[in-house]
């Protein structure tokens, strides 16, 4: 548009501003996105998701900090951070609406994929509080690079494998199977409720 449009913008803007029906999204604009009470943190603790790369990157890629129950019930609960790859775009108009997506699109759909690291706390580490878990995943998207982390697709029947091996410790996390109904679909993904357009 030229510069004497700028009358058209202005009401784009003012009518997208004043419409709740064209509401805006948080997380691809907002990149972290934390929560005192997260859906998939044990005991219901706090929650961090981060947007490493939005689809840029052949896919969506993920950095989660989590509360993690000791195995099998015995031993101290304990923190988690990692990196996953998905083909989902995640997001929504609400910080609690984000999380609720998050955890239907990993845990439920099971939507995610296990990637290579050539170290041992490349995409996964574990941590004694949620304050380190954070500064692991903040050095994870420091070395971050996508090459490194998954098969690349020469032609439909050919991948090469990057250097290093494949750390399936995600699968621990989020589950691998997903969790179908008794008709062998998922449910259908957290909705965001508009405001009454007439209040």
């Amino acid at each position: 548009m030229s510069q004497g449009n700028g009358w058209a913008l202005s009401r784009i803007r003012k009518n997208l501003a004043d419409n709740p029906c064209t509401v805006p999204c948080l997380f691809f604009r907002d990149r972290v996105l934390m929560t005192e009470h997260g859906p998939m943190s044990a005991d219901g603790g706090k929650e961090l998701l981060v947007l490493v790369d939005g689809g840029i990157q052949r896919g969506f890629w993920y950095g989660h900090v989590l509360k993690v129950k000791g195995q099998n019930g015995n031993g101290e609960d304990y923190w988690v951070a990692l990196i996953v790859r998905s083909g989902q775009a995640i997001d929504a108009p609400t910080v609690p609406l984000v999380f609720e997506r998050y955890y239907h699109h990993m845990r439920i759909r099971s939507n995610y994929s296990p990637l290579y690291a050539d170290d041992e706390e490349d995409v996964f580490a574990v941590r004694d509080n949620f304050d380190d878990a954070c500064l692991a995943l903040a050095e994870m998207i420091r070395r971050f690079d996508p090459s490194k982390r998954m098969e690349r697709e020469i032609d439909s029947m050919e991948y090469i494998k990057p250097e290093g091996r494949l750390d399936p410790r995600s699968l621990d996390v989020y589950g691998l199977c997903g969790q179908m109904d008794e008709n062998g679909g998922f449910p259908s993904p957290p909705e965001y409720v508009y405001p009454d357009a007439g209040a």
